[in-house]
């Protein structure tokens, strides 16, 4: 394997591109060793394997901040609590502020 992947040691990057490292460019028989050396768990790669095609989980919300975003050219100058109260009120969101401000 190829360390061109990462700058200088691979603990300068996060576990899910390693294990999506180990994914793309490793055979079946590769995968231990990876892992060891990435220093993650069989387990938690096959976590990462399991949850790889879940849907994000506030989806729904990004989908109508970017449908509020599409409605108006001026709509892209919205601040948080614009965009929370245009939320809240439109699209009947029941996120919290906090919640929205985080996503």
């Amino acid at each position: 394997m190829s360390n061109s992947f990462f700058r200088g040691a691979p603990e300068e990057t996060g576990k899910s591109l390693r294990f999506r490292y180990i994914k793309n460019n490793a055979k079946s028989s590769e995968i231990s060793v990876c892992l060891q050396n990435f220093k993650r768990t069989i387990q938690g790669y096959k976590k990462y394997l399991k949850n790889l095609n879940k849907p994000n989980k506030y989806a729904e919300l990004l989908a109508n901040m970017k449908k509020i975003l599409a409605e108006d050219v001026f709509n892209k100058t919205y601040r948080k609590q614009r965009m929370y109260e245009k939320l809240k009120f439109s699209y009947g969101c029941t996120n919290g502020y906090n919640t929205f401000a985080t996503v």
